[in-house]
């Protein structure tokens, strides 16, 4: 008499362990810590990296660390492009320009940014010029962006002191003409790189 009922399979064990792999990330300026606002929440932030083995503090100071990088970027990232050099070049040719933004960055932005104009040294002009000067034959980030077609920031450098210079009914000429200036220039590279050569099949 045969059995209609099919045995159930035993489901059969992987002979190979699985072995759990650690991922290493690199991080640039790692031996640097991560820099956090120093509010409550950046602090509960700060404790978690701090546990995984991730340097992390919620610093006091950090708006005007914030306003310092910005100042220094937004003097030269932009101009970078338009002039077509690096540190050494913008300080060396374009000084009289950069200065002209400098004055309207203060103007524009110490109303917004109250907090981290209270904290400026009062040699915070040389702060932001030697800072620039230390990097020398380096070009900004910006710059080899739109070397490698690659999208530009702008939002967040000198577009964000247009936008904050209308919001508040304020004058600043010199970064809407750098704007302007490199919207063309990125307009200008992504035709050419979308119009195929002359000798290129069609």
């Amino acid at each position: 008499m045969t059995s209609s009922r099919k045995r159930s399979r035993k489901p059969r064990l992987n002979s190979r362990v699985t072995e759990k792999k650690r991922i290493t990330i690199h991080v640039k300026n790692e031996e640097k810590p991560w820099v956090m606002p120093d509010t409550d929440a950046a602090r509960a932030v700060a404790s978690l990296l701090e546990a995984s083995d991730m340097r992390a503090v919620a610093d006091p100071a950090f708006p005007y660390g914030l306003i310092r990088k910005f100042f220094i970027n937004g003097v030269a990232n932009l101009l970078a492009i338009v002039g077509d050099c690096d540190c050494n070049g913008l300080l060396k040719n374009h000084r009289e320009r950069m200065e002209r933004l400098y004055e309207e960055f203060v103007l524009v932005l110490a109303a917004p940014h109250a907090d981290a104009f209270a904290m400026l040294p009062e040699d915070f002009h040389s702060v932001v010029f030697d800072g620039l000067a230390s990097y020398g034959e380096h070009f900004p980030s910006t710059k080899m962006d739109f070397d490698a077609g690659r999208a530009l920031e702008v939002d967040s450098l000198n577009g964000y002191v247009v936008a904050q210079a209308k919001r508040q009914g304020l004058p600043a000429p010199e970064n809407e003409k750098l704007v302007d200036e490199v919207a063309k220039m990125v307009r200008a590279r992504d035709l050419l790189r979308a119009t195929p050569a002359r000798d290129e099949p069609r």
